[in-house]
């Protein structure tokens, strides 16, 4: 199943982060670790701790936003697990909903992404890092009470086995040197017209792509689940009213969006709530 994107994730403990007692500079040589690690912060405190899952029973928040270039056409689901432990992940089936399951290490490389249903054990051996990141992304349409409660049902249906939670102990990367360095990698990520060869399994990407797509859209699909394709129109003076005519027989599998960012690559609240627009959400024409 592919998606196609525009413009441009028993009882368990409930442990603290930990992190190093020295703040370390952030550089372009140790940024992808840095941003990973910012990420997996961030996903552990959204649920609370590690080794459990949380569900985003709403599109993505335009108020607290984690990963930059976020879509709020799938509700999230996510997960952080230490794999100094094994854990099984059971994925249920989708036949006819949108569900993925990507899951991302420390280095940003994407191990698995998975579509169907089944279960799937993740060991530091296959991952490739301590920890890892497994982000559910599941269709759902705002508009549509009864699609957004089989959505939810949906994300209820997954299953997650562990032993023991671990505990995350993370680098103290230092904020400010981090933000510095995303935004001048994203100065030249701008420039180039194609990051889908930076984001894949280890070894399966180029390597320039890969800095840059950790930077651009951190998270994001492999190619063979979605198409990302970024615009930036004439006239972009945030006054100039745009429209989009897309044809009816696009041909994906599982949906396609056009979505809006700020320059930052994040969302800008508004009035109108209007962020996305989907082939379900779209205004079809007579």
């Amino acid at each position: 199943m592919k998606t196609t994107l525009l413009a441009l994730f028993g009882v368990v403990a409930i442990l603290p982060t930990c992190v190093s007692a020295e703040t370390v500079t952030v550089t372009i040589k140790n940024y992808i670790r840095a941003e990973s690690d910012v990420q997996i912060k961030g996903y552990a405190e959204k649920a609370g701790g590690i080794g459990r899952i949380f569900h985003m029973r709403e599109p993505y928040s335009v108020v607290n936003q984690t990963t930059i270039r976020g879509n709020r056409d799938t509700l999230y689901s996510m997960a952080v697990f230490d794999l100094t432990v094994p854990v099984t992940i059971i994925k249920p089936s989708s036949p006819d909903r949108f569900q993925s399951l990507l899951v991302i290490s420390q280095d940003h490389f994407m191990p698995v992404l998975k579509h169907g249903g089944g279960e799937i054990t993740l060991t530091m051996d296959s991952v490739g890092t301590r920890y890892a990141v497994a982000l559910f992304r599941t269709f759902a349409d705002p508009n549509d009470p009864n699609d957004m409660k089989a959505a939810h049902a949906l994300q209820d249906a997954i299953r997650i086995q562990q032993a023991s939670p671990g505990k995350l102990e993370l680098p103290d990367w230092d904020m400010e040197s981090f933000k510095q360095t995303r935004k001048d990698l994203n100065v030249l990520a701008n420039r180039l017209s194609d990051l889908s060869d930076g984001f894949g399994k280890k070894g399966q990407v180029d390597p320039i792509s890969h800095l840059m797509a950790s930077s651009y859209g951190w998270g994001g699909n492999p190619p063979r689940g979605a198409t990302y394709v970024g615009v930036v129109p004439n006239n972009n003076d945030g006054q100039t009213a745009f429209q989009l005519t897309m044809p009816a027989d696009v041909p994906v599998g599982g949906f396609w969006s056009v979505t809006v960012y700020n320059k930052d690559g994040f969302f800008t609240p508004n009035k109108l709530n209007a962020y996305s627009k989907n082939n379900v959400t779209g205004k079809k024409n007579p």
